[in-house]
């Protein structure tokens, strides 16, 4: 590969196989925008779009009583919008 070949988006690629199934391979994707090359919603998949958040537990609103609605899991955070 080479230096002069190695690029941001292979890195999070590579980043993302290797902590597949780890809390922060989800989070650096949503960081890169899920912009990988050949990254794409797996086939019959519930939602349309990628997730941009987590919803609460759910025992965090009967523990909280002041746990806001979850919106929409496509609904992006303040800082994404």
């Amino acid at each position: 590969m080479g230096a002069a070949n190695l690029t941001l988006d292979l890195i999070f690629k590579e980043k993302y196989v290797v902590t597949y199934l780890n809390a922060e391979a989800w989070t650096d994707a949503r960081r890169y925008d899920y912009q990988y090359a050949d990254f794409d919603l797996p086939a019959n998949a519930e939602l349309t779009t990628f997730i941009r958040r987590v919803a609460y537990p759910q025992g965090e609103s009967s523990k909280n009583p002041n746990t806001p609605n979850t919106p929409a899991l496509s609904e992006p955070l303040w800082w994404d919008q």
